[in-house]
Formats: structure tokens, sequence, C-alpha cells
């Protein structure tokens, strides 16, 4: 997919979010990696739900933890 960023969030140290959209403009692509070692990617269409969902799934994955326990590998925080 062309694409073109725009939006990068540095959120913890090494932990980050790039938000890309298409060159056509009808899809999002949101990358979110730790250090480039542990990596996400996830697209959604450019419309209202699209970026309802965007937003969403950027505020499950807005920590290192939150990422390391998407893989199962994190030391989950819920009691």
């Amino acid at each position: 997919m062309n694409k073109q960023l725009l939006e990068k969030y540095e959120l913890e140290e090494k932990v980050f979010h790039r938000v890309f959209i298409s060159k056509d403009e009808e899809n999002l692509l949101l990358k979110v990696d730790i250090d480039g070692k542990f990596k996400i990617e996830k697209m959604f269409r450019n419309n209202i739900i699209g970026l309802k969902d965007l937003e969403n799934t950027r505020n499950e994955l807005s920590s290192k933890q939150d990422i390391l326990n998407y893989f199962g590998i994190g030391d989950s925080q819920d009691d």
C-alpha cells in the first residue's frame, strides 16, 4: 500500500504509534511498535466508523504493557 505518514506519537520510551493514510485516501493504517521489535499493523476504512475503531485500538494499545499483553507475553495487570 502506498501511504503517507499523518501522525507519529511516542507514548513511552521506544513505544510508538504511527498513523498513515493510503494515497487514495480510502484507508488508514495504524502501526504500533516497541523499539521495532514487536509490531502491530491494523488497517481501518477512512470513514466515521473506521476513525472510531482506530481511536479505540489506539486506546487499547497505549502502553508497552498493553502491547506485550496483546502478544500474550506480558504480565497481566488484571486482578
